[in-house]
């Protein structure tokens, strides 16, 4: 026996057809970031003698900009790529004999790649507080002093203690 609504026949095995719609906490970073371990984020750093703090603020970068109205310009972030770069030619003093000169510009130009990495961090850590909606005395809210220490693993911490809480 089969009942008909509409001119269509219904079946009563039929698995419902319905639309799921996922949901998207708008107010949690579950949508932007995938929970990943902050042990590793150490491990990798240590095994890549540091390139993956970059590659790690480069990705969470792009996926920050998809998400905010003020983004992380591209300008900025490529010059703090190529000053760290040019920073990296510091080591080549300990094999090769280089002039005081060269080694006072690499030196400044190492310098200029920390402040800028700062200025990096802090920009992220604000993108993510202006993400959260949050204030000081929030669980979820980014403080000034731990990223100035420890950067991407406290920023990696905090993502994931965010992730759980949603």
């Amino acid at each position: 026996m089969e009942r008909v609504i509409e001119n269509e026949a219904v079946n009563p095995y039929k698995a419902p057809e319905a639309s799921v719609i996922e949901s998207t906490n708008e107010g949690g970073l579950s949508h932007i970031f995938e929970r990943y371990s902050t042990w590793a984020t150490i491990g990798l750093s240590v095994i890549t003698l540091g390139i993956y703090v970059f590659y790690w603020l480069y990705t969470r970068t792009e996926r920050l900009n998809k998400h905010t109205d003020t983004p992380i310009g591209s300008v900025f972030i490529n010059t703090t790529l190529v000053f760290y770069v040019l920073s990296l030619l510091q080591y080549m003093e300990q094999f090769t004999e280089v002039s005081e000169t060269f080694s006072l510009v690499i030196g400044l130009v190492a310098a200029i790649s920390a402040i800028l990495m700062y200025v990096w961090i802090y920009k992220i850590r604000n993108r993510i507080n202006q993400l959260l909606n949050t204030v000081k005395g929030d669980e979820s809210w980014l403080g000034p002093i731990y990223p100035f220490f420890f950067s991407i693993y406290y920023f990696q911490y905090k993502i994931n203690g965010n992730i759980d809480n949603e």
